[in-house]
């Protein structure tokens, strides 16, 4: 019995360990994003700067454009609707 529930606990908490990871991932990789700016400007970079590098609108269109490309939204007359809902499941999944 022992044996079994230890090794059941050790499974829940890899598995726990990897969810909170993988939730983390969106920013930890925003993160990364302004290090790297922050790596490729040796003098540094001003607040505006980093703003103007970082750009909400740019990086929007961008993932928006990734997310039409791979069949995950439709735009059709100007509206963007839910495409293959693969990536909306696993956002019900994690939340």
């Amino acid at each position: 019995f022992f044996g079994n529930l230890a090794t059941n606990l050790l499974i829940f908490a890899a598995l726990g360990y990897c969810y909170f990871h993988f939730v983390n991932l969106g920013e930890t990789a925003r993160r990364i994003r302004i290090v790297r700016e922050l790596e490729e400007s040796p003098d540094g970079l001003t607040l505006p700067q980093l703003l103007e590098r970082y750009n909400a609108r740019m990086i929007l269109r961008v993932r928006v454009r990734r997310l039409v490309d791979n069949g995950q939204l439709i735009l059709r007359e100007g509206r963007y609707f839910i495409g293959n809902p693969t990536l909306l499941l696993i956002s019900r999944t994690i939340r």
